[in-house]
């Protein structure tokens, strides 16, 4: 899929399908059994947006680990960001010396 700094939502979608079974480039020769145990993402909307709680049940359900970024949005508490405010694994950003950078976003998710 490549790097695009600003992907529409039918291609987060295509994305999120394409984890959880995996084609060619080319849509060619589907291997289901070629889906990861982990997906680690940096993909961002704004706080307490459900769009991404398709793909990420069903990569539950597939029994995919969903790991997002938390955001960019801090310093401040309870800046959390989708879809890393969900029921996933939320990364926050960190230092060359391996400290919590001042611009990453931080919990609670605003539904606790």
């Amino acid at each position: 899929w490549g790097y695009c700094s600003s992907c529409t939502e039918v291609a987060l979608i295509a994305c999120g399908q394409w984890v959880t079974c995996p084609t060619w480039s080319d849509g060619s020769n589907q291997d289901c059994t070629k889906a990861p145990t982990l997906s680690s993402n940096s993909w961002g909307g704004g706080q307490g947006d459900s769009f991404y709680n398709g793909v990420i049940n069903a990569w539950h359900a597939a029994g995919i680990t969903p790991v997002f970024a938390i955001g960019n949005s801090g310093p401040l508490c309870s800046t959390a960001n989708s879809p890393g405010d969900q029921n996933v694994i939320s990364v926050g950003a960190s230092t060359a010396a391996n400290g919590l950078a001042l611009f990453s976003s931080k919990g609670p998710s605003i539904e606790g």
